[in-house]
């Protein structure tokens, strides 16, 4: 009896999305796969049939979050032991059943590497490795796993340069697809009087700020705009700073104790889209300094919502920030320092700026990334 060809079947590692909840501290791979997750899910259905995988011991499971496809979970902690079982006997395979499967988070342990298409977001592990990160395991495990995967998504060229410089792997298998920005999320806002009055109630704020969101004492600078805007506080400003820091360093504390700078420099965490959006809106500019992006993905968010955003020429961030962003070099803590001085003094044209800004963001969108995507999954299915 004849039978019909057998669809073929993808499978889509989604676990860094099951750290979630209402007011999860986001990283910049559990927003990416989560919004490439929902751009999918909303895209034409392909020619091949998609599960999604996780692996996590207690709650939320990936049924309860209803990403919009069938899901297949493990139910086992990721301890390393357990983990390397999984390249031994094929756990994975045997529960998730695929013909390719997509590693949304730089590496996954898996038997057959072989039928791996992996999004390997950055190389910063090791161009820019930070020790509080592990990144010293992970250059050890992803450089063996990228050269045995069958292809390769990075989200900038920057990132695809750092890649084929430290992993050694076939350019022609490491494929380029930048980010997009949910612009049903991240955009203006047009009530002026409602949005003072919300930073007003929720964090206190009742004059003009700058904004750095996503911070850290490592490669994110924050230390460093701090530091300028210590300096500027000298002279008295008008904008206060807001840093989107979950926990401070206690000598950063210290300083805006001893200094007077508590009323004026605020820090923030665990926010919703909604109220990260709107403190984007409310911002003078958005600094983000940063020594090393894959991508840079806070730049795209504030220009979407009109804001100006100030970064540095290094890594990914011109390829986002195009001409629409303002550059410092990291070399010279002033240009930073003057760039505030310019803000402060209404140096800038701000609605140019925001013009620019709005129109580059627009650039980036989350159905182009999965169209992308998509095409991968089909090229990369019909050599399986």
């Amino acid at each position: 009896m004849f039978k019909g060809v057998q669809r073929k079947r993808l499978a889509i590692d989604v676990g860094a999305v099951l750290c979630s909840g209402p007011k999860t501290r986001m990283t910049g791979i559990y927003r990416t796969t989560l919004e490439f997750i929902k751009a999918l899910a909303s895209a034409e259905s392909p020619g091949f049939d998609i599960v999604l995988f996780g692996q996590r011991l207690r709650r939320p499971t990936l049924r309860s979050l209803n990403l919009g496809f069938p899901s297949r979970q493990i139910r086992l902690p990721r301890w390393d032991s357990i983990e390397r079982v999984k390249t031994w006997f094929p756990l994975v395979e045997a529960i998730c059943y695929h013909d390719l499967f997509h590693a949304t988070a730089n590496f996954v342990y898996l038997k057959r590497p072989e039928n791996v298409l992996a999004t390997i977001h950055d190389a910063m592990f090791f161009a820019h490795p930070e020790a509080e990160l592990g990144h010293e395991r992970e250059a050890k495990l992803i450089g063996p796993f990228a050269r045995r995967c069958r292809g390769i998504i990075t989200c900038s060229e920057a990132s695809k340069t750092d890649i084929l410089t430290f992993l050694e792997v076939d350019p022609a298998r490491v494929h380029v697809l930048p980010w997009g920005v949910r612009h049903d999320v991240f955009h203006p806002e047009d009530d002026d009087e409602s949005l003072r009055t919300f930073l007003k109630a929720r964090f206190g704020l009742r004059r003009p700020y700058f904004l750095q969101v996503s911070c850290s004492s490592g490669r994110k600078n924050s230390r460093l705009v701090f530091e300028q805007y210590r300096r500027l506080f000298r002279g008295k400003p008008d904008n206060d700073m807001v840093f989107v820091w979950h926990a401070p360093p206690p000598d950063v504390l210290t300083l805006c104790e001893r200094e007077g700078l508590q009323d004026h420099v605020h820090f923030v965490s665990c926010l919703t889209d909604e109220e990260l959006r709107l403190l984007y809106c409310g911002a003078t500019a958005h600094l983000f300094p940063s020594a090393y992006e894959g991508f840079g993905l806070p730049v795209l968010e504030a220009m979407a919502c009109g804001t100006p955003s100030v970064t540095s020429c290094s890594s990914s961030l011109p390829e986002v920030g195009g001409d629409a962003a303002l550059y410092v070099n990291l070399a010279d803590p002033d240009e930073l320092f003057k760039i505030m001085e310019r803000f402060e003094n209404h140096r800038y044209d701000r609605a140019e700026l925001r013009a620019k800004g709005l129109e580059r963001a627009q650039q980036f969108r989350w159905d182009g990334y999965v169209r992308g995507v998509l095409k991968l999954y089909e090229y990369y299915l019909t050599d399986i």
